[in-house]
């Protein structure tokens, strides 16, 4: 298969920019500096305007009111989470704290899952070897 090497030539040929073309390279004066500091300060003029200002007392839908827990406050409610799987699921708090982490912590989930397939939730989270074992055959 052959290529004709003309027609991939490049589309920045010198006679496409004209005769007062001038290659950014070649400029050797230091006024560069000045008129990127003066694009930077064009930049900013109005940026005030661009921004809509809302007052204190509007609506905005994305606002929510929340309480931050403290520590002690937090651990207590990682607990209760904790007990709860742990009473509905019939194991220790050490395996309702794994399901828990595997299921990332939706109780409601975990829950519905129990109720429907209890061996399945246990495999799925890694806590009960699934109910079909893998063998492993050696060469004979």
């Amino acid at each position: 298969m052959s290529v004709d090497m003309n027609s991939q030539a490049s589309d920045s040929n010198e006679e496409d920019f004209g005769e007062n073309f001038e290659d950014e390279g070649d400029d050797d004066d230091d006024g560069g500096d000045d008129d990127d500091q003066a694009d930077i300060e064009d930049y900013y003029i109005g940026v005030s305007n661009d921004v809509e200002q809302q007052g204190a007392d509007s609506f905005d839908p994305e606002e929510y009111l929340f309480t931050c827990l403290t520590y002690k406050e937090s651990q207590r409610v990682l607990l209760e989470e904790v007990n709860t799987v742990a009473a509905a699921l019939k194991v220790v708090p050490a395996v309702a704290k794994l399901v828990l982490v595997h299921l990332h912590w939706h109780l409601t989930q975990i829950l519905d899952r129990y109720k429907s397939n209890s061996s399945l939730l246990m495999s799925d989270a890694l806590v009960q070897p699934s109910s079909t074992s893998r063998t492993l055959t050696g060469p004979s």
